[in-house]
C-alpha cells in the first residue's frame, strides 16, 4: 500500500506494513431441492443424500442414500453441502478415514455408489418434484375439509368392509369436486 509522499517517512513505512485486509469466503450457495446432498449428522459421518426441502427453511429434510431413511437437519452450510462441493469424500481411503466400524464403512461405500450412478441427480430430481407435487394436492385436499354445513356431520354411520362393519361418526365432508361450480345451480325439476 502507498501512502502520499507529503506524509513524514514514519507514516509511509507504518501503512507499507499494514496488510491488506481479507474477504472470508463466501459459503456456496444452498442446493435446490432434490439435488444431491452431503449431510452431516452428529455422531455420523458426511453422508450422501438427496434433499427433500427448500434450503429456505430453518430445518430441511434429507433422504439418505442406501438407508432410505429421511432426517431434519439444520439447513446450515456445516449441516448440507451440494454434493459437487465434496467430492473428496467418495475416495475409498476418506471412507476408510471417516468409519471406524466395518458395517457403517460397507454402508457407506453403497451410498456413495448409489449417489455416483449415471442419471442419480436426475432420478433424485424427479422424485423430489413429485413429492412436491403430492404435498401440494394434499394441502389443497386439506383446505376443501368442511366441518360444518352438511345435515350428516356428527350423524352414526356403519360402513361395510367385506363382511365386517365399521361404525364411526362423520366430522366433517368435502365436496365430491372440491374445485367451485361457476355455473349457478339449477332449479330442481317439479
Amino acid at each position: 500500500m502507498e501512502a502520499p509522499a507529503s506524509l513524514p517517512a514514519e507514516v509511509n513505512a507504518a501503512a507499507a506494513s499494514i496488510p491488506a485486509p481479507t474477504v472470508a469466503p463466501t459459503p456456496p450457495p444452498p442446493p435446490p431441492v432434490g439435488s444431491l446432498v452431503w449431510c452431516k449428522v452428529q455422531g455420523y459421518p458426511w453422508w450422501p443424500g438427496k434433499l427433500l426441502s427448500r434450503p429456505s427453511e430453518t430445518v430441511v429434510k434429507v433422504r439418505f442414500f442406501e438407508t432410505g431413511v429421511d432426517v431434519k437437519v439444520p439447513a446450515a452450510p456445516a449441516a448440507v453441502v451440494g454434493f459437487e462441493h465434496k467430492l473428496a469424500l467418495c475416495d475409498d481411503e476418506a471412507i476408510k478415514k471417516s468409519c471406524k466400524k466395518p458395517a457403517l464403512r460397507k454402508a457407506l461405500a453403497a451410498a456413495v455408489q448409489q449417489a455416483q450412478q449415471p442419471g442419480a441427480a436426475e432420478v433424485a430430481a424427479a422424485e423430489a418434484a413429485a413429492e412436491a407435487a403430492a404435498a401440494e394436492r394434499a394441502a389443497e385436499l386439506a383446505a376443501a375439509w368442511r366441518y360444518e354445513g352438511h345435515p350428516h356431520i356428527g350423524r352414526r354411520v356403519a360402513r361395510p368392509f367385506g363382511k365386517a362393519l365399521a361404525y364411526g361418526t362423520i366430522t366433517r365432508w368435502v365436496r365430491k369436486d372440491p374445485t367451485p361450480d361457476p355455473r349457478p345451480p339449477t332449479p330442481a325439476a317439479p
